[in-house]
């Protein structure tokens, strides 16, 4: 599954809270993408699979997040009986 964030059409940038919470996760992503490229002085496979799999592991830890607490499913509650 591919999951992205995209910011509306009026908004500049993305915003700073959810960039500073995912800042590492980003860089790692960006870093794997950049080293793959071929021909450029920064190309390097090894290190762009190591930046991929930090990335899956953010992301993973992300999803995981959003499961557990960000999700729009409505509250259980179950009536507690008086003895």
């Amino acid at each position: 599954m591919t999951v992205a964030l995209k910011p509306s059409s009026s908004s500049a940038g993305i915003d700073d809270t959810q960039f500073n919470e995912y800042r590492d996760t980003i860089i790692h992503g960006a870093l794997a993408r950049l080293m793959l490229s071929p021909k450029k002085p920064y190309t390097h496979a090894q290190l762009a699979t190591y930046h991929q799999q930090q990335f899956s592991i953010g992301t993973a830890a992300a999803g995981l997040r959003v499961a557990r607490s960000y999700t729009r499913a409505p509250l259980r509650t179950t009536i507690m009986t008086r003895i």
